[in-house]
């Protein structure tokens, strides 16, 4: 492998910086802010320090290979969702408005996060039905799901925390839940495998695996002869970087 200067790689990635924020600069603007393609399409979405992942929620190819598990969780009418590790908000607000019905609970121990979810609530319309709280641990998500109106489903994204989180007492709570966790195995190794244990006695499962992005993958609403044209920087920014171990695993109450 050739190794090439340091100058040269900062400039690499100076040019690739570039590059990001001028598509995503371009799509938000032909989008007006809006998701165009996937489970939360027409979602308002607001800029983001990181222009790679915008591009991908602003195109709606973000997580790619759950969009049919999450069309199948939208259409079972889940009256509670608790998503534990809500980030900016973009699930957390993404299922208030997809599942009219349901009271959503966003655990986010980051302040600055939690407005960032406040406001993308604001923007569209669905700050009455999302409660922010703080961090999610085994009490705290106890807590919720003795008050939640069932049926409940709950997405977590908690970057290693999964083991700690989901103990046997949680699991046992979650027992008529659905439950969607994303397991960072390269943090806490044997995470999947010992989630699949916990669940295996209440629950289904389903596990999810990442995967490459192709040009298949560009939403239809850049089939114009500009975005065509780019579709090659569209793959490119599309593409997630995920650990190899990295999975996303469905519980479905038996």
């Amino acid at each position: 492998m050739i190794r090439l200067p340091p100058g040269v790689r900062a400039a690499g990635r100076w040019v690739q910086g570039r590059a990001r924020w001028g598509l995503a600069r371009l799509l938000m603007s032909r989008s007006r802010g809006r998701v165009v393609h996937g489970p939360f399409r027409g979602m308002v979405l607001s800029d983001s320090p990181y222009p790679g992942r915008l591009l991908r929620l602003l195109l709606g190819t973000h997580e790619l290979e759950l969009h049919q598990a999450i069309e199948r969780l939208v259409a079972a009418g889940f009256r509670t969702i608790i998503n534990c590790g809500a980030a900016r908000g973009y699930y957390a607000v993404g299922f208030a408005l997809r599942c009219p019905q349901a009271q959503v609970i966003a655990f986010e121990a980051l302040a600055d996060m939690q407005a960032d979810i406040a406001r993308a609530a604001r923007a569209n319309g669905v700050d009455t039905r999302i409660a922010l709280r703080g961090i999610c641990n085994p009490t705290t998500l106890q807590d919720a799901l003795s008050n939640a109106v069932p049926p409940v489903l709950v997405f977590a994204d908690i970057e290693g925390d999964e083991l700690a989180t989901f103990d046997n007492d949680v699991v046992t709570c979650l027992a008529r839940a659905s439950v969607l966790i994303e397991t960072h195995d390269e943090r806490v190794p044997g995470t999947t495998e010992q989630l699949l244990k916990r669940f295996a006695t209440t629950h289904r499962s389903e596990v999810y695996s990442p995967r490459d992005r192709t040009r298949d993958a560009v939403p239809p609403a850049l089939a114009s002869r500009l975005w065509r044209a780019l579709s090659w920087l569209v793959v490119w920014v599309m593409q997630e970087t995920r650990p190899a171990s990295q999975r996303w695993l469905l519980f479905t109450p038996r």
